[in-house]
């Protein structure tokens, strides 16, 4: 009778503990469902902001004479921290040979980060709530501060 008694213990110990584990593996499903979706969602608004910007830059590009250009070049150095980057800049070469340029990044949360170079201005926008204004206003604010005299 005893050994039945710690038989039975034994055994619903072992249900609480497999229900204790399925329900974490419930837990971490859910948790890994809600990254994805977020991911998924953050990069939609990053395209949008990239769709923006280069609509911008080329609206710009029409718009500007003696023969200055923007360019804009798709950046990822840090893939598992952001969404995606964008760099501006006025010179057609790889971006780490160029001084004035201006760094667009999305990061997972939804910040966009804007640094712009050489006069490290920076700011932060909410993908999430940026109107189309203040993505545009990004280029416009990197050719503001590099305006060449």
């Amino acid at each position: 009778m005893a050994e039945n008694n710690r038989l039975r213990s034994i055994l619903e110990k072992q249900d609480a503990a497999d229900r204790a584990q399925v329900a974490e593996l419930a837990r971490r499903a859910m948790a890994d469902h809600r990254a994805k979706e977020a991911k998924a969602r953050a990069v939609n608004e990053c395209r949008r902001l990239y769709h923006v910007l280069a609509q911008t830059v080329a609206t710009t590009n029409a718009a500007m004479t003696g023969g200055r250009k923007l360019y804009l070049q798709p950046y990822n150095p840090d893939a598992d921290r952001t969404v995606g980057d964008v760099i501006i800049m006025f010179e057609d070469k790889y971006s780490e040979d160029v001084q004035r340029k201006c760094v667009v990044g999305v990061q997972l949360d939804g910040t966009v980060s804007v640094s712009i170079k050489p006069q490290s201005k920076e700011y932060h926008l909410d993908i999430w709530t940026a109107s189309i204004d203040q993505l545009e206003g990004i280029v416009y604010d990197f050719m503001e501060l590099n305006i060449e005299t």
